[in-house]
């Protein structure tokens, strides 16, 4: 059950990020999941 909130969350914040950074951020469509997933895999470490 975690693991989809998890995806969930890595998905809406995905789309966020893509929205504003999209044509001005190189590589967005390649590396923009991953870097999310790990930003939040950091936080829910780190709280």
């Amino acid at each position: 059950m975690y693991n989809t909130y998890f995806e969930k969350v890595v998905d809406v914040a995905t789309a966020e990020m893509k929205k504003k950074w999209d044509g001005k951020l190189g590589g967005i469509d390649t590396y923009l999941q991953d870097d999310v997933w790990a930003m939040c895999e950091s936080l829910s470490v780190d709280f």
